[in-house]
């Protein structure tokens, strides 16, 4: 589905539904074999932004915080 300026808000949040599948190979999982949660929050941090550029129609930047009152956008 589209996503375009006429939709209503819940079409708009169905069509920015996002899904990836990544392999998760020996070298991203700890002794447990888990995934390391580093890597996960990676992953989750690149389907948020596609996601977020899907539903607000604009060019969307990822912004970090490093410390208190310290925020660095990517451009």
């Amino acid at each position: 589905m589209a996503i375009d300026d006429t939709l209503s808000l819940t079409d708009r949040i169905a069509a920015a539904e996002t899904r990836i599948l990544k392999a998760v190979f020996p070298g991203t999982t700890n002794h447990y074999d888990t995934l390391f949660g580093g890597t996960a929050l990676q992953l989750m941090d690149e389907v948020a932004f596609i996601a977020a550029t899907r539903f607000s129609l604009k060019q969307t930047k990822k912004a970090r915080r490093y410390g208190p009152g310290n925020v660095i956008t990517n451009n």
